[in-house]
C-alpha cells in the first residue's frame, strides 16, 4: 500500500477532527493569542490527534509562520488568521481561516472557493494562481504571489506540488489520490511577504548530526523523538526544559545545521493579509 492509499484511509478521521476544532474555535472568545494557540493545540490532543505544527496566529500584516510566545491581546478590529494542522501517525491535515470583516477577507474567501471548484486530476496548478489574480484584481487587491498551497507528505507539511497564488508558468499537474493543502492569501498591500525575525517555529532537517551537540543534546533528541521532521516551537520545549537551556540548544543546532527556522512572514508594506486553506484529496 503506497502513501496515497494509506492517506486515503485516514483522511476521514483527520477531516472530522479538523471540523470539530473549527467548530470549537468559532465558539470561543479570541482575546489572547497565546491562550488561543494553546487551547487549539490541547483540543487537537483531546480529539485523539497531534498538532502537525505549532498553531499559527497571524494578525493583520503577519501572513504566516508566527506562533505566539507572549500573551498579546487580540483587538476588536484585528484581522485574525488561524492556521493549524492535525496529524495521526504522520498523516497531516492542514487548514486555515481568517476572522474579520473587510474587503480583503471577502476577496480571499471568494478566491478560495473558486479555486476549490478546480481541484481535480490532470489540472495544472498554475490555474489556481490565475484565479487568485483575477479575483484579487476585481476587488482592487493583490494575491500574495510568493505564498500558496502545497502537497502533504508523510511527516512533511510541505511537499510538491507548489501551488502559487499569483500567475506563474508551473507545469506541475494534480495527480489522482494526491493530498494537497489548497491555500489562498490576498492582501491590500504589494502582494509579497518578506522574512522577519526572531523566528518562533523550527524543524529538524539533519537528525544524523544531533550527536555533534556538546551541550543540551537531550533537548534536541527530545524534539526529534516527539516531533520527528514536523515543525515545533520553543514554548513546547519550555514545558520540559529551562528557557535558557532550550534557547542555547536551538542556537547551537541551527549553527550546526541540525534544524532550520521558519522566519515570520510579513506583508512587505505591513498591509492586511487574509488567508483560507483546507486539505483535499485530488479525485
Amino acid at each position: 500500500m503506497n502513501y496515497f492509499e494509506k492517506y486515503l484511509e485516514i483522511f476521514p478521521k483527520l477531516k472530522e477532527i479538523a471540523e470539530k476544532i473549527w467548530k470549537y474555535v468559532d465558539e470561543i472568545k479570541k482575546e489572547n493569542v497565546l491562550e488561543l494557540a494553546e487551547k487549539i493545540e490541547n483540543k487537537i490532543l483531546e480529539f485523539g490527534a497531534k498538532p502537525a505544527f505549532p498553531v499559527n496566529i497571524g494578525i493583520n500584516n503577519i501572513a504566516a509562520h508566527y506562533t505566539p510566545e507572549n500573551e498579546e491581546k487580540i483587538k476588536e478590529n484585528d484581522i485574525l488568521k488561524i492556521d493549524f494542522g492535525v496529524h495521526i501517525n504522520g498523516f497531516i491535515f492542514d487548514t486555515a481561516k481568517t476572522y474579520g470583516n473587510n474587503e480583503v477577507v471577502k476577496a480571499a474567501k471568494e478566491a478560495f472557493e473558486e479555486c476549490l471548484k478546480e481541484v481535480k486530476e490532470g489540472v495544472r496548478v498554475k490555474i489556481f494562481g490565475d484565479i487568485c489574480e483575477e479575483v484579487a484584481k476585481k476587488y482592487g487587491l493583490k494575491p500574495v504571489r510568493n505564498l500558496g498551497g502545497h502537497g502533504l507528505g508523510y511527516y512533511l507539511v510541505h511537499t510538491e506540488p507548489t501551488i502559487l497564488n499569483g500567475k506563474n508558468n508551473s507545469e506541475e499537474v494534480l495527480k489522482k489520490g494526491m493530498p494537497i493543502a489548497l491555500e489562498v492569501f490576498i492582501t491590500n498591500g504589494q502582494g509579497k511577504v518578506e522574512d522577519s525575525y526572531p523566528s518562533t517555529i523550527f524543524e529538524i532537517i539533519n537528525p544524523q548530526k544531533i550527536g555533534m551537540l556538546r551541550m543540551h543534546r537531550e533537548i534536541i533528541e527530545y524534539a526529534y523523538k516527539n516531533f520527528y521532521t514536523l515543525p515545533f516551537c520553543k514554548r513546547w520545549l519550555y514545558k520540559k526544559f529551562s528557557k535558557s537551556s532550550v534557547d542555547f540548544a536551538i542556537l547551537q543546532a541551527k549553527k550546526i545545521g541540525i534544524i532550520k527556522e521558519y522566519p515570520v512572514l510579513k506583508e512587505v508594506k505591513n498591509s492586511i493579509v487574509a488567508q483560507f486553506e483546507t486539505t483535499l484529496i485530488v479525485e
